[in-house]
Order: C-alpha cells, then sequence, then structure tokens
C-alpha cells in the first residue's frame, strides 16, 4: 500500500469535514492550553485565563486600574495574568524588584530568564533575559556610570544646559526678532 493510496485528496472534503477539523482542532488547542497552564512552573496567584484570549475579558478599564485592582486582590506583590496565551507576570513590590535585580544563588529568582519582557527582552540591565549579557552590563554599569567623577561631570553638564536655557529666555524676551543658531 503506498503512501498515495492513504493521503484523501482535498477536493473530496466536504464543508462539514471542514467543520469537524475546525472543531477537533479548537479542543485540542484548549486542552493543551489547559495542560500548560496547570503544569507550569513557578504558580502565582492571578485571574483564570480562558484560551485563546487569556485574560482580555477583563480588560474593560484603563490598563493600570485593572492591575492596581489585581495587586489589592492577590497581594503577595507577584501576580500573573495572560493576554492570549502568554503569561505575563506583574511585580507589585520594590522589595521583590531589588530581590530580582540582585544576583544571588540563594535568591528565590535564580535567572533572569525565566521572565519574557517582549521586544526589549535582551537589552540593558532592567530588561535583560540573559544572565551573561546583565552580569557584563551591570558590571559596566557599576564602573563606568555609578563613580563620583561622572555624577561631577553630569551635574556641571546639566548645569550648564540651564544656564543656556534661560540665556535663550531672556535673549528671547528683550528681541522680537530672536533667531537660534544651532551650528554651534
Amino acid at each position: 500500500m503506498s503512501l498515495q493510496s492513504l493521503l484523501i485528496p482535498l477536493s473530496s472534503f466536504t464543508f462539514h469535514d471542514f467543520i469537524i477539523f475546525f472543531i477537533i482542532a479548537i479542543v485540542a488547542y484548549t486542552f493543551k492550553f489547559y495542560y500548560t497552564y496547570f503544569t507550569r512552573e513557578n504558580k502565582l496567584p492571578g485571574p483564570f485565563p480562558l484560551p485563546l484570549i487569556g485574560n482580555l475579558y477583563f480588560l474593560y478599564r484603563e490598563l493600570d486600574d485593572i492591575l492596581f485592582d489585581l495587586q489589592e486582590k492577590y497581594r503577595s506583590g507577584l501576580f500573573e495574568f495572560y493576554i492570549d496565551s502568554e503569561r505575563k507576570i506583574c511585580i507589585g513590590d520594590a522589595k521583590l524588584l531589588k530581590e530580582i535585580n540582585k544576583y544571588s544563588s540563594n535568591t528565590k529568582f535564580k535567572s533572569h530568564a525565566e521572565f519574557e519582557l517582549d521586544e526589549l527582552a535582551g537589552l540593558g540591565i532592567g530588561f535583560n533575559n540573559n544572565l551573561e549579557s546583565w552580569k557584563n552590563n551591570k558590571a559596566f554599569l557599576i564602573q563606568s556610570v555609578i563613580t563620583p567623577s561622572f555624577w561631577k561631570k553630569y551635574i556641571k553638564e546639566i548645569e550648564m544646559i540651564f544656564e543656556n536655557s534661560i540665556n535663550l529666555v531672556e535673549c528671547k524676551q528683550k528681541s522680537a526678532s530672536f533667531e537660534i543658531d544651532f551650528k554651534e
């Protein structure tokens, strides 16, 4: 028996067959969604999601109002919700945020790679999910940016920018036909 004889031509499918296939696909997706939901690691409190839409059913108000309400309801400091079938974790306590960013083998958060941050994932310190890159970025920041000489120069530059802004405003007030030359 050849493989060709086992395949059913697409033209022999009826509308009824497509509906049955569609229903089977939805049931299979629903089963997979709830299987992964109930067997996930690091279960956190949060509203119960629906397949395909997640927790979009409670987004009838502004997102920040909803997140504040969820934070009040789930007082653990961490809670999760789903947008579509993607899990989103919200950190509602600054102490937990410090604990997450502090690298130690004794913390609850062994890896920064556990948190998905969509487009910004892998960038910088705050949105990095690559542990080695995060360590390098943090070391660079500590060595270069968080030094007294950097802050002294930074403050002088800010003072100069404010002085120039004040001078521009004063010149503008004195002259009605004042033009700014940005070539300097």
